[in-house]
């Protein structure tokens, strides 16, 4: 009976967090499982509050970190990847690629909220898993997670690549509403994707969230990304 009750617990809980790197890679390993784990992950308990300067906003941290480098991407800046911003600091993660060009994929993280918040953060680690796939992308993909707008605005005055080297940068969220996704395009090579016209109840309770939804959207997202990496 123990055994029978060990196999099941194993069947539940993802390889990752055995230490077991299982290959994933493609819009397919985008699902919905994750997609909600990580969102309650951080919505729970202090860290429903993760704003700088909060208990929650470094405990946060430490789990989106982990998460992003179970997707085989490396700190891109520092041993950590941790950029400091006041009290607070950015995350920001890499995955290498074949050239010198660097595709940015960003979120501004307010710190409270599914829908404000982690729905998008979810949806940045939920790419990571479906960009890692075999051998190197084309252009390096640099997935940061800023501390507010502050912290937005610090990588800004200090990014961690050349500019001249940025192909594309695509700011993500808020997701997880019914609703059109809306591109609004701020340059050339910036733009930023969210659901058109979405209303919240409750600065974006667990509750207001559809997460077949938001994995839709996660997914159209990555089709764009894929080709955004294609060369030239």
């Amino acid at each position: 009976m123990r055994l029978i009750w060990l196999v099941v617990f194993l069947l539940g809980c993802p390889a990752e967090d055995f230490g077991v790197h299982v290959p994933s890679g493609g819009i397919d390993s985008i699902n919905n499982e994750d997609v909600q784990r990580d969102v309650w992950s951080l919505t729970r308990g202090s860290l429903s509050h993760r704003r700088v300067g909060e208990p929650g906003h470094q405990e946060g941290l430490k789990i989106i970190r982990r998460r992003l480098l179970q997707m085989r991407t490396l700190p891109a800046v520092g041993s950590q990847g941790f950029q400091a911003v006041g009290e607070g600091y950015n995350l920001c993660t890499i995955r290498e690629g074949r050239g010198n060009l660097h595709v940015l994929l960003s979120v501004t993280d307010v710190g409270q909220g599914a829908y404000l918040s982690a729905s998008s953060i979810a949806g940045l680690i939920g790419l990571a898993k479906g960009l890692d796939t075999p051998g190197r992308p084309a252009h390096s993909v640099v997935f940061c997670v800023f501390a507010g707008e502050r912290g937005k605005e610090a990588f800004e005055a200090a990014p961690l690549f050349p500019v001249e080297t940025l192909k594309s940068w695509i700011e993500i969220g808020p997701l997880g509403l019914p609703g059109e996704l809306s591109w609004v395009e701020k340059s050339d090579v910036h733009a930023r994707v969210t659901v058109k016209d979405a209303v919240t109840s409750d600065q974006g309770i667990v509750d207001d969230l559809d997460f077949r939804i938001l994995l839709e959207q996660i997914r159209d997202v990555h089709g764009v990304i894929a080709q955004a990496l294609q060369v030239p």
